[in-house]
C-alpha cells in the first residue's frame, strides 16, 4: 500500500513539473511573438545581446532557434533533475519571470496602440464628408 501512495505521489509531481513546462512553453512563444511583432514595426530595443545581433542581421530563423533550444535545454535539464526538491521552486520562479515578462508586453501593447491611435486621429482630415 505505501508503495502506491509513493508512486502516487511522484505521478501528481510529474503532472504539475508537465504543467510548468507547458506555461514556461506558451510563455516563451508569447514572448517571441512580441518580439518580433515589436522587431518587425521596428521599435524594439532588444536587450539580450544575441539575439539583438540576430535580428539586426535578420537573422529571424536563427533567433527562433536560438530561443527555442535555449528553453527546451534547460527545460531537459529539469526534467532530469525533476525528483530534486529545488526543481518545482526552480520552475514556478521562471513562470513568475515570464508572466512579469508578459505583464511588460501587454503595457507596452497598450502604449503604441495609444501611440497609433493618437497619431490616426490627428492625421485623419476634416470638414466636409466626414461624419461627426
Amino acid at each position: 500500500m505505501k508503495s502506491l501512495t509513493i508512486h502516487g505521489q511522484e505521478n501528481e509531481r510529474t503532472l504539475r513539473i508537465l504543467a510548468l513546462f507547458l506555461a514556461i512553453l506558451v510563455l516563451n512563444a508569447l514572448d517571441l511573438v512580441y518580439t518580433l511583432f515589436a522587431h518587425k514595426i521596428g521599435m524594439l530595443d532588444e536587450v539580450n545581446p544575441l539575439a539583438e545581433t540576430f535580428l539586426r542581421l535578420g537573422l529571424t530563423p536563427s533567433l527562433i532557434c536560438y530561443k527555442l533550444l535555449l528553453v527546451l535545454c534547460g527545460l531537459m535539464i529539469l526534467w532530469r533533475l525533476r525528483l530534486n526538491r529545488w526543481v518545482p521552486a526552480a520552475l514556478w520562479l521562471l513562470v513568475f519571470a515570464y508572466v512579469g515578462l508578459s505583464v511588460m508586453w501587454y503595457l507596452w501593447v497598450k502604449d503604441v496602440t495609444y501611440i497609433y491611435e493618437t497619431h490616426a486621429s490627428a492625421a485623419m482630415p476634416t470638414g466636409h464628408g466626414v461624419l461627426p
